[in-house]
């Protein structure tokens, strides 16, 4: 009797395993047709254009066609928009195919020199120890004059000042008075030689201007810009050139016309190319002025510039009846050839 039972009990085991099995199966066949899905959906956005494009400046760096020399410098304020929200990629390369000791430093907004940016392809190093100075003042410790522009380029930034100095000489010290006079400096002199373009008013004009001068122009009337004052002086009506380079006309230390004015101590050895000096001369002396010039090989400096008759003491009024002749002298090169220097500056934004 206890078997059977415990036989029963087994069957009913397998029974309900069976059963629940099938329970299980036929729930799962009726759930199948319930489902559920999440979804996020975004909101809308535009597409929008880059705020920057390409834009090119002119840097007026090296002040147009004036030639410069040992000691002159420039500079360039950096313009231009504002990158906020943005960090621009700076570079700067120079073309300076002859190598001119030229360099190169930035200044922040309060005009205040930053600090590892100078940079010159020219090699400082013999000098090192000292101090690269121009006329204006400025000083910059050779040490700190990089071969390699990138620190120069990562201190470039709008409203920062990109500026420039040729070095005339160098000090011991951020604060001595003394130039330095070593062999160094004698070597550096000689190259800056190399690279400069040197005016001056040449000897041969003595022998042209022997004689038939009449006077030198000083500057024009005032609240006239015809009316010409001129000087002389009877005892001696020629044109001297000195051992220094200075013209001197009738016995007058002749003013330099430059930059739209008359200048009467002008320093001849600061003679750019651009200067010129006004004399009067007779109708004689003018008949064929130009080809005895060109004789001498100066016609590229000498030519007439009209006539005209004088009035009162001192003054020059233009007339096609006068009797006396408008010379103009420029000032001829002497050495070199000029070499050209020009400097590019970029900076590349991205919307990475």
């Amino acid at each position: 009797m206890r078997s059977t039972t415990r036989r029963n009990l087994a069957a009913a085991a397998v029974i309900a395993v069976i059963i629940a099995a099938a329970l299980v199966c036929t729930a799962a066949g009726t759930l199948t047709a319930f489902s559920a899905r999440y979804t996020w959906q975004s909101d809308e956005g535009m597409s929008g254009s880059f705020p920057f494009e390409d834009t090119e400046y002119t840097l007026a760096l090296f002040d147009g066609t004036a030639g410069f020399l040992p000691g002159d410098g420039g500079s360039a304020l950096l313009e231009g928009p504002s990158f906020a929200g943005y960090t621009p990629i700076w570079s700067f390369s120079e073309n300076n195919p002859s190598g001119i000791p030229v360099v190169y430093f930035v200044k922040d907004e309060s005009g205040e020199i930053v600090p590892d940016s100078a940079y010159s392809a020219y090699e400082f190093s013999p000098l090192n120890g000292n101090y690269a100075a121009c006329d204006d003042g400025t000083r910059i410790a050779v040490a700190d004059i990089s071969r390699e522009s990138a620190d120069l380029a990562a201190a470039l930034a709008v409203g920062h000042t990109l500026a420039w100095m040729w070095p005339s000489a160098f000090y011991e010290s951020e604060t001595a008075e003394t130039p330095l006079d070593t062999p160094a400096v004698d070597a550096y002199d000689a190259d800056c030689l190399e690279f400069c373009t040197f005016y001056a008013f040449p000897d041969a004009l003595k022998e042209l201007f022997a004689d038939g001068v009449v006077g030198v122009v000083t500057g024009y009337a005032e609240g006239s810009d015809t009316t010409l004052v001129w000087t002389a002086e009877e005892r001696n009506n020629s044109l001297i050139v000195g051992e220094n380079g200075s013209v001197t006309v009738c016995g007058t230390n002749a003013p330099v016309y430059s930059g739209g004015k008359f200048v009467s101590s002008f320093d001849y050895t600061r003679l750019t190319g651009g200067e010129e000096i006004w004399l009067f001369v007779t109708e004689s002396k003018a008949a064929g002025l130009e080809e005895r010039a060109g004789e001498l090989g100066l016609g590229d400096i000498v030519s007439l510039a009209g006539v005209y008759s004088f009035e009162g003491e001192n003054n020059a009024v233009p007339n096609e009846g006068g009797t006396r002749w408008l010379v103009k002298l420029s000032p001829a090169a002497t050495a070199g050839s000029g070499h050209p220097v020009s400097v590019t500056v970029t900076a590349t934004v991205t919307a990475a």
